[in-house]
């Protein structure tokens, strides 16, 4: 039983914390660029990567072992993920899309 003021041990990292999803490549490497500027400037232990048509097969799948706190993808590059056995929405805590169309229903 852990007493008070004990810190709990830390699971292993197994999942993306934040998921953002950019309709641009740009956008995405603009704002990775724009929050690693304060993570590094701050020494947030928080790592941070993007994931779109020109990441190269060997970072892609070290992100499947070892996912970044936050990963900045394209919607394209989002759907491949989601269609991977391995991979589906609860991996992810938050989610933010910058591209959202509303629906008539």
């Amino acid at each position: 039983m852990a007493r008070r003021g004990d810190k709990p041990k830390l699971a292993a990292k197994s999942a993306i914390h934040t998921l953002y999803i950019s309709s641009l490549k740009a956008l995405a490497v603009d704002i990775a660029r724009n929050l690693a500027t304060p993570i590094e400037e701050m020494r947030l232990p928080i790592s941070l990567e993007t994931r779109t048509g020109d990441t190269p097969p060997s970072r892609r799948a070290r992100q499947r072992i070892s996912p970044p706190d936050i990963l900045l993808t394209t919607p394209e590059r989002h759907h491949l993920r989601l269609a991977r056995a391995a991979a589906s929405r609860s991996e992810e805590e938050r989610t933010s899309d910058d591209s959202v169309i509303g629906l008539d229903l």
